[in-house]
């Protein structure tokens, strides 16, 4: 892309905040503490700071990657051809188009499952991926803008909710629960690292959003925000879970998230989580929005395809996808390949590019 266009066209330097943390906080947040207790038992908080600090120093090589270019701000899909040429360029961002496509993927299939199973049991699931499907055209058929419009509820709502869930729960929080901290082995700590590591996933999309903002490199420092942002979340319900619940609870508790918000009380209406599903429905719109975008960029400069054509195909095969995985085992292994192939782009691929481009660099200094 260049940037040569009007800069109403480009987005501010802060909007990197709401399209990152969008992509990464999502339906996780409702059952992450479960598998992350199992790994690491309640000394596991411990895996949500390493954690966050790690994709830190990931975000950095991102800008660094993506400064390649003395020319132009440029995105992944540019940064492939100019390491790798045309062709080895081309089979990368078809790759990195459908790793996008499964993340948005699995971030629908997770959400309609939970609304199946906590508010409309006896409704057609492809009802509610239509719904999905119909908010979701909207926003990416007008373009990064509304995209980004979109993205903006994905930082406020989940303020919200832990702010309520937070006044609500404080009387019956044990911070003995805590007691004793430090008494997991360094490999039980790394088990919980990769575990938290898939709630994470979806930074990433600041490789495509760069050359949209109107200082590429002013929106650095949004981009450590909103990871800050999202590891203060997962830190902060993780914290609250933990508390709140003993152990052996906490590990038979699928989805805790929604119990400790069914714990708040209101004289008028009694099931909050109902509530926070509805509303987390904008959160996770805007989360499939941000990532249907990406790939639709991707397919455009791969296959030379308007982006209408690439929406339309991309909620196609998010249907047919979503009308194969209806079993719970197989979502479960969806997630988990799809968790091991996040952790590979992230710590595997992202330093791997880093490496080659530090090398090129070096030979173009040595010239």
């Amino acid at each position: 892309m260049s940037t040569s266009g009007s800069s109403r066209k480009l987005l501010p330097p802060y909007t990197m905040l709401y399209l990152m943390q969008g992509c990464m906080v999502g339906v996780g947040i409702l059952n992450f503490q479960q598998k992350l207790v199992q790994r690491g038992s309640y000394d596991s908080w411990l895996a949500v700071l390493l954690v966050g600090l790690s994709i830190q120093l990931i975000v950095w090589m991102c800008y660094k990657l993506l400064g390649y270019s003395e020319q132009e701000p440029i995105d992944l899909l540019q940064l492939h051809a100019l390491l790798f040429g045309k062709a080895a360029g081309w089979l990368l961002n078809a790759a990195v188009s459908l790793y996008f496509f499964a993340g948005a993927a699995i971030v629908s299939i997770q959400f309609i499952e939970v609304a199946r199973i906590w508010i409309f049991p006896l409704m057609t699931p492809f009802l509610l991926f239509l719904l999905l499907a119909l908010v979701v055209y909207y926003a990416v058929s007008g373009g990064i803008h509304t995209v980004a419009g979109f993205g903006f509820w994905g930082v406020i709502i989940p303020f919200l909710f832990l702010i309520v869930m937070l006044v609500s729960s404080t009387r019956d929080l044990h911070i003995s629960n805590m007691i004793p901290v430090f008494h997991h082995s360094p490999a039980d700590m790394m088990a919980a690292c990769k575990t938290i590591v898939f709630e994470f996933i979806g930074f990433e999309i600041l490789l495509m959003c760069y050359p949209w903002m109107q200082s590429p490199k002013a929106s650095q420092k949004w981009a450590h925000l909103a990871v800050g942002v999202s590891s203060f979340l997962y830190l902060g319900v993780a914290l609250i879970s933990f508390m709140y619940f003993s152990e052996g609870l906490l590990q038979h508790t699928t989805w805790p998230t929604l119990m400790l918000v069914k714990m708040i009380e209101i004289p008028i209406y009694q099931r909050m989580e109902y509530i926070l599903i509805m509303i987390w429905f904008l959160k996770i719109a805007a989360s499939i929005s941000i990532l249907l975008w990406a790939v639709c960029r991707g397919l455009k400069r791969t296959l030379k395809t308007k982006l209408s054509i690439n929406l339309l195909l991309c909620l196609t095969l998010l249907g047919v996808l979503f009308g194969v995985l209806q079993d719970h085992a197989a979502i479960l292994r969806y997630s988990s390949l799809y968790g091991k192939i996040g952790f590979g782009f992230i710590y595997g691929y992202i330093p791997i590019l880093f490496a080659v481009m530090l090398v090129r660099k070096w030979r173009r200094r040595s010239r």
